[in-house]
């Protein structure tokens, strides 16, 4: 009877531990899963300093990727960037650059509004300069908005000298500046970042950053292409309705893309100014890292791209050149016509009607008539933005797809020269954003240019793709 009740113990033992076990599996993977999904709200970080002390290198070393242009030129940097930083694990920051400007006056105003907004101030000046006019204006902005106590020193340029011994023969002077907290380091090499990653950190815990659930959002992105002085950056602070972009009448105001989000009708919308692009052989210097910055931007992101148009002055040979360029990236578009309010109703519907005539080979892209000075359309823009991102993440099942092939090819098949007939078996969609199709067929030879645009007609007609590319594969199948 003893042992009866001895092995009854055993098992009720056993299935507790595998409870217990069981238990813990489940919380730990609940716990990793919910620290993994879940980040915590940010605090500001504000980068200011004068023109070409390394604010941009410093930047980018912060959040892991070349975001910000770095060259030797004083003033690249001309608008205020921002991105994502993430000190550790559950904490995120969000950190801006503040621009370098030829006319420091106006620099000044944005290095005001980051220091206004910034929960913690890093003030970078030349090591190798010292301190100057422009450092000590700085700093008076600093003190005027009662941030001294929320800000750091960053005493950059040292290089080699940032782990000498004789160290402090290099900063000393600087302590009489009145910071608290001084950094020596060397953003081209990284040395001394390291220790203000360990002071943010220290900073979050010392003044008890609230920390709230960081929400995934679904968010629409949108950039705005286009040559110089289209609108782009007017159009951007209409949505944002604040100056989030530089407005000027000269060239090449904006180099870096600006990025800022919006809300309009319960919907978030990330919208992308991008640097004006001129004729190709224009493009130099700083306009063609520019240039490249954004074309990374549109392979990287793929946001639906509006391509803005000075209706005023008509399509134009760069206008058609640049929507060709964008149309390769594979990135849904919508040429949008700007300064319509600087025409008639008669002269907009004929400019219209010639600008649609000339882009014959973009029959997909849909074209709107908009004035970023006034508003006109702009909620027309987010709407077809909205559609179209999700007209290239659509997804065609295979049966819906080759009935659709099957029943086009009887009503009205494709033309072929003699002996040169291209047959399909079947086709299925192996990718979306952008969509992909595979067709396998019985020879890829016979697959001419006139056979690929009869199913390139065929799938829109069936199934929109409006304002979006598609990409065909093929394959050769042997016929059984």
């Amino acid at each position: 009877m003893m042992m009866f009740f001895r092995k009854i113990f055993y098992c009720i033992q056993n299935i507790n531990l595998i409870l217990i076990f069981l238990y813990k599996l489940i919380y730990i993977n609940i716990y990793t899963f919910l620290k993994l999904k879940l980040k915590y709200f940010f605090m500001k970080i504000g980068l200011v300093g004068q023109t070409n002390v390394g604010k941009s290198t410093i930047f980018n070393r912060f959040i892991g990727t070349y975001r910000a242009i770095i060259t030797d030129i004083a003033g690249t940097t001309r608008q205020i960037i921002s991105d994502n930083f993430y000190p550790r694990d559950d904490f995120l920051c969000k950190i801006y650059d503040s621009p370098g400007l030829a006319d420091f006056d106006e620099e000044l105003q944005y290095i005001q509004e980051i220091i206004e907004d910034s929960d913690l101030i890093i003030f970078v000046i030349d090591g190798k300069r010292g301190i100057t006019m422009k450092d000590e204006k700085i700093k008076e902005l600093i003190i005027k908005r009662g941030k001294l106590n929320k800000s750091i020193l960053v005493v950059n340029k040292l290089d080699s000298k940032v782990n000498s011994p004789d160290l402090i023969n290099y900063i000393g002077d600087f302590y009489s500046f009145g910071f608290e907290n001084i950094f020596p380091c060397s953003s081209k090499s990284g040395e001394g970042l390291g220790n203000i990653s360990d002071y943010i950190e220290e900073y979050i815990d010392k003044n008890n950053i609230s920390q709230f659930e960081e929400k995934e959002e679904k968010t629409i992105d949108i950039s705005f292409v286009g040559r110089p002085n289209t609108g782009k950056s007017t159009l951007i602070n209409k949505f944002a309705q604040e100056d989030i972009s530089i407005v000027k009448d000269t060239e090449g105001t904006t180099l870096d893309y600006i990025q800022t989000d919006i809300n309009f009708k319960n919907e978030k919308y990330t919208l992308y100014d991008t640097a004006g692009i001129r004729k190709k052989g224009k493009i130099l210097g700083l306009e063609k890292i520019a240039f490249s910055k954004t074309k990374q931007l549109l392979q990287y992101k793929k946001p639906v791209t509006i391509i803005l148009i000075d209706i005023d002055s008509g399509l134009t040979h760069t206008d058609k050149t640049i929507i060709g360029q964008i149309d390769k990236l594979n990135v849904p578009i919508i040429v949008a016509l700007n300064k319509s309010d600087l025409l008639d109703q008669k002269t907009l519907k004929l400019r219209t009607k010639q600008i649609i005539a000339l882009l014959s080979f973009g029959k997909h892209i849909p074209i709107i008539d908009i004035s970023a000075k006034n508003g006109h359309n702009l909620d027309k823009i987010l709407k077809f933005a909205k559609d179209i991102s999700n007209e290239y993440k659509k997804e065609i099942t295979t049966a819906q797809l080759n009935k659709a092939i099957n029943k086009a090819w009887m009503t009205n098949p494709p033309r072929f020269s003699k002996n040169k007939i291209c047959k399909i078996y079947y086709a299925t969609q192996i990718k979306s954003g952008p969509p992909k199709f595979l067709f396998f067929i019985n020879n890829e030879q016979k697959a001419n240019f006139a056979f690929k645009k009869w199913i390139i007609n065929t799938l829109r007609k069936n199934f929109g793709f409006i304002g979006c590319p598609i990409i065909l594969e093929f394959r050769e199948r042997e016929q059984k």
